[in-house]
């Protein structure tokens, strides 16, 4: 006969397994709560990078929005009606106007006063007379007041000017010229010549009208990326800020387009 276990005890067994069972819900609990802690640190973690991520994108917008406002801005100044230089007519496929090189002209007026001239003459262009440096040396070489205007296949326009001019000499020889200088029309900047430095090449046929040691152009430069600013510039000529700052930062490039112009 099975023997009845007091009330008491009944109650107490009873007790102890409600306990039992609170204490592993308990841990469950616990251990369910470290769980979902360290999925919410972690996701938590993951929006933070997110949001560093994000604001780093920002910044990086702002900055790009800064740029785009400032070359809208330089643009603005290049295509601003200029004064007119009505007694001047200027044959270009590079330039709408003469007026594009305004400020070129009044500084060539300006710097050299006692030079007067009334017509700017094409001597050469690579799409019309080819992309040799020698036909390019043969219509342009032995004339002073050279005028050379370059189009970069980036689209950047730039050149140089020089009172002596070019010719072609295979010994090499360089040749002071303090009325020279270079220029950029994006930036509407002359870069004149650092005095008495020698800077007018008078060079091989295979070779540009080039300024050594700081712009030049190679024999097939319409076809090939052989074209090239040098990158001690600023050694010869005032107000370069970036070695190539004329070409948007590159330092070599391929002619789109080259003219050659006589001031008469």
């Amino acid at each position: 006969m099975k023997k009845c276990l007091p009330a008491t005890d009944h109650l107490v067994k009873y007790l102890l397994e409600e306990i039992k069972t609170i204490k592993i819900n308990m841990k469950n609990s616990e251990e369910n709560n470290k769980i979902v802690k360290m999925k919410n640190e972690s996701e938590i973690k993951i929006l933070n990078e997110n949001n560093l991520k994000y604001q780093n994108e920002i910044l990086y917008l702002k900055e790009e929005n800064k740029k785009l406002w400032e070359e809208i801005n330089q643009i603005k100044k290049i295509t601003k009606s200029p004064k007119k230089l009505n007694n001047l007519n200027l044959d270009s496929k590079i330039l709408d106007s003469i007026n594009s090189i305004d400020f070129i002209i009044n500084y060539i007026r300006q710097n050299d006063k006692s030079f007067n001239f009334n017509e700017i003459k094409l001597l050469y262009r690579g799409s019309r007379d080819g992309d040799r440096t020698k036909i390019c040396h043969e219509l342009c070489d032995n004339k002073q007041n050279v005028l050379i205007i370059m189009q970069s296949d980036t689209g950047y326009i730039f050149g140089g000017y020089s009172k002596i001019g070019f010719k072609i000499n295979n010994n090499l020889d360089y040749k002071i010229d303090n009325n020279c200088f270079l220029f950029s029309l994006f930036l509407k900047k002359i870069y004149p010549v650092i005095n008495d430095k020698k800077v007018i090449c008078h060079i091989r046929e295979n070779k540009g009208l080039c300024f050594y040691n700081s712009l030049c152009f190679n024999d097939n430069f319409m076809n090939y990326q052989n074209s090239e600013i040098y990158s001690n510039i600023k050694s010869m000529f005032n107000g370069i800020v970036d070695n190539y700052e004329m070409n948007g930062g590159n330092n070599e490039f391929r002619c789109k387009e080259l003219e050659v112009f006589k001031l008469c």
